[in-house]
């Protein structure tokens, strides 16, 4: 039926005649009921049904189920599937792959035989070994030295005492209760009681090590002061040093004393939940792990906070600080103590806390290469994110701030940057406050940046904050892809002394239309800045002017922007001003199109309200 023309022309081809071929090719492998066929390269290509027949076999072959012993002159067992086996005179018989579904045996043995297929010896034996009802079979028929192997651990530990002895206990205390001399080894199947999670395995120490004191986790010492160390492979869990989830007991204590150990790289984490009331100091070269997704439930009260030095990472926890004291920070990256380098937080869900603090007042020490990535804070009562004098390459990538505040008081930027060098902010999101209390609200700021080099932002979000949206002073290089910010009560992006800017596809929205919005505040201003260029940008809806320049910003290059709807001009420029604006769209803005301040400013190809081609040099306002 297939590939009537088989021109063999290569993949890719759009001749009729491959085409024709292509669908009668499709044709068959989803149609036919034959298993295979050949496409137009004269390839053999299994069909629709000869894959459904394969996984069908491949099904069959996994695993059989017995049904019941065949009795010659019984009839009636019925077989619905072909992985069930009958049993006749201790041979162990399944259906063939010709008999019909579902089957009824005769009771004639030399009538059903034929429908049926004795086990090959690995069937049989595969029978055999999956069999836990028969004490015969199953392990029983597995041989260790000469001997079956014990079906238990307890057996286990008895069957090789004397060699290096093995014993099995439930809690830790128990294993500290002491050993026979004879004993090398123990497990325990839980800390505080069986299958709580904080089971493991010991080694007994040398004799001569009488010193090493217990730590309550990789170090035990029993009632006749010998030492057990655990054995791990550098990743613990917390309850195996004896940490509580029950969200009542404090974790911090155990939980420094882990971090304390040297041997020990990761410390993982179970749902919890963890009660943390105190500071956990994360050393250099530590993993904190809980489960993917934010699983990890801890609650931090009173003065606690996280602190990190270098090399550290952090994941996995949802935290919950409504009980931490007013003031503190959740996670603190100090360098107080050294540099602070190559550090990784990411998967955190947070309630009612302040985020993250790097502050490097220690002119020997840096910070760099810190990665923060898939956070939510919610609720904050404090700023998400405050860095100062991050050295270099900060990388925020999927960070969510919600909720900044909630009342006057609570004036607090989401996230502030300053003396920075190489910072990425992709994908991040603050929603301003609840409650906008309309002029008082001014300091609450979403993200900021202050004497910034090379500063990146990318599909970031500013929305509803009492102040401004973006914020920059003396920054060199920034750039805003894709950004958006809208119902400020300030100016949604404000730029100040900042050299080389540039802006693409831009959407900044003003609360012009809202009760109480604040009067001529402007979308976009800049002051003081040299090198600007705005493009694709979609300037909206200020009490102000759209766009708005001033102090001799210089070097202006907007275009490809539409200024829109705003309470004043669309663009004005100030004295001192050298700009350029080329095919932008004014259209609807209150008081007048544009004002330009001096001779330098120029606009080309732009489209005003009226319809009107708008080729004109300053200084003058229409």
């Amino acid at each position: 039926m297939t590939n009537t023309y088989k021109t063999l022309n290569p993949l890719g081809s759009s001749a009729p005649k491959d085409l024709y071929d292509n669908a009668s090719n499709f044709d068959e492998g989803m149609n036919s009921l034959l298993p295979s066929f050949k496409d137009r390269f004269d390839r053999r290509r299994e069909t629709w049904s000869g894959m459904e027949t394969a996984f069908r076999t491949m099904l069959d072959s996994f695993g059989f189920v017995y049904l019941a012993d065949y009795v010659d002159g019984v009839p009636g067992i019925v077989l619905t599937s072909r992985n069930q086996y009958i049993v006749r005179d201790g041979v162990q018989y399944h259906l063939s792959p010709e008999a019909p579904l579902p089957f009824t045996t005769t009771g004639v043995w030399a009538t059903d035989q034929t429908s049926f297929l004795a086990f090959t010896d690995d069937g049989a034996l595969r029978l055999d070994l999956a069999d836990q009802a028969d004490p015969l079979k199953g392990a029983a028929m597995i041989g260790y030295l000469g001997a079956p192997l014990p079906t238990t651990l307890e057996a286990l530990a008895a069957s090789i005492a004397g060699v290096n002895a093995f014993r099995v206990v439930n809690t830790v205390a128990a294993l500290e209760a002491g050993a026979p001399a004879s004993v090398q080894f123990q497990m325990t199947s839980g800390y505080y009681g069986q299958g709580d999670s904080g089971g493991g395995v010991w080694y007994r120490r040398i004799p001569s090590d009488t010193t090493s004191a217990s730590n309550g986790g990789t170090i035990l010492v029993d009632v006749n002061g010998i030492r057990w160390y655990m054995c791990h492979n550098g990743s613990v869990n917390v309850e195996q040093f004896g940490i509580k989830p029950d969200g009542v007991t404090n974790a911090v204590g155990q939980l420094n004393i882990m971090l304390a150990v040297p041997t020990i790289r990761e410390i993982t984490f179970n749902a919890g939940p963890y009660l943390l009331t105190g500071n956990v100091s994360v050393g250099t070269g530590k993993t904190l792990r809980g489960i993917k997704g934010g699983g990890t439930s801890l609650i931090v009260s009173g003065a606690g906070t996280i602190i990190l030095r270098q090399v550290t990472n952090i994941s996995g926890f949802t935290v919950d600080c409504t009980n931490q004291s007013v003031g503190n920070w959740l996670f603190n990256l100090s360098t107080s103590q050294g540099s602070m380098e190559y550090v990784t937080i990411e998967d955190i869900t947070t309630y009612h806390c302040k985020g993250f603090i790097v502050d490097d007042n220690h002119v020997s020490n840096v910070a760099t290469n810190i990665r923060i990535r898939g956070i939510s804070n919610r609720l904050l009562k404090g700023p998400c994110m405050l860095f100062r004098d991050v050295w270099a390459f900060l990388e925020c990538r999927d960070i969510a701030a919600d909720y900044v505040g909630n009342v006057a008081a609570q004036n607090f930027t989401a996230f502030s940057i300053s003396n920075n060098q190489g910072c990425l902010f992709d994908n991040c999101e603050v929603t301003g406050t609840t409650g906008l209390v309309v002029g008082t609200n001014g300091a609450q700021i979403g993200f900021s940046f202050t004497n910034c080099l090379a500063t990146y932002l990318r599909r970031c979000f500013a929305d509803t904050v009492g102040g401004r949206g973006f914020f920059f002073s003396g920054c060199g290089y920034p750039r805003l892809v894709m950004c958006t910010t809208g119902l400020c009560d300030d100016t949604a992006t404000y730029f100040s002394s900042c050299t080389d800017v540039q802006i693409t596809n831009h959407y900044a929205a003003g609360r012009r239309g809202l009760a109480g919005a604040t009067a001529g505040i402007p979308a976009m201003y800049f002051s003081a800045c040299t090198g600007v260029m705005i493009s694709g940008a979609d300037v909206l809806n200020a009490t102000g002017d759209g766009i708005l320049t001033a102090a001799n910003t210089t070097q202006l290059t907007l275009s490809g922007s539409r200024m829109a709807s705003n309470g004043g001009r669309g663009l004005t420029t100030g004295a001192g001003s050298v700009s350029i604006t080329t095919g932008c769209v004014f259209a609807n803005n209150v008081t007048a199109n544009y004002s330009l301040a001096t001779s330098t400013d120029h606009l080309s190809g732009c489209q005003a309200s009226s319809g009107a081609l708008l080729n004109v040099t300053g200084p003058g306002a229409a």
